[in-house]
């Protein structure tokens, strides 16, 4: 399951004490702009029927086989599938959900031309500042929560992203 109210408090508006979603973020507001994490957009991405959002979710499942073994999810709009991507590949290496979720990570979107990389990896962007890229940290947005699923006790292990404040509820 995946939901979201996508920016701060969503749309900043409020129905029976349910906050209600701000997604038009989602959609380019004019041919060429750029929504709040910096995705442009073209004519398919503006508001309307059988249009497509210029952001995306990667609710993911990870199988062994037929066996479900992790399911991770996240928000930041554009920064999603570059963070659970990488939270993926660290589950798939063989590190636990709280190492691959507390990782730090890097992310690039293309358009703007400019990797964004956490603050651990700092001794990364003067060289590649020297070769040419356009660097910045920390990464902003790309939080993950992700679950493992394991054969032994406990055998579902959770970890919340403390990038965005959170902690499982339980193991």
């Amino acid at each position: 399951m995946s939901t979201t109210v996508n920016l701060i408090l969503g749309a900043r508006i409020s129905a029976a004490g349910i906050v209600l979603n701000d997604e038009m973020d989602d959609f380019a507001s004019t041919v060429g702009g750029t929504n709040a994490f910096g995705l442009g957009g073209g004519q398919n991405n503006l508001p309307g029927p059988g249009h497509r959002p210029v952001s995306s979710i990667v609710p993911t499942i990870i199988f062994d086989g037929d066996r479900p073994m992790a399911c991770l999810g996240g928000s930041g709009g554009g920064r999603i599938p570059t963070a659970v991507t990488q939270v993926a590949l660290s589950i798939l290496a063989g590190a636990t959900a709280r190492e691959a979720v507390e990782a730090p990570r890097i992310h690039h979107q293309g358009d703007p031309d400019r990797l964004e990389i956490d603050p651990q990896l700092s001794r990364y962007i003067e060289p590649l500042r020297r070769r040419g890229h356009a660097v910045s940290s920390p990464v902003q947005g790309g939080q993950v929560q992700a679950i493992v699923i394991r054969a032994g006790s406990p055998r579902l292990l959770a970890a919340s992203d403390p990038r965005k404040g959170g902690r499982p509820a339980g193991e």
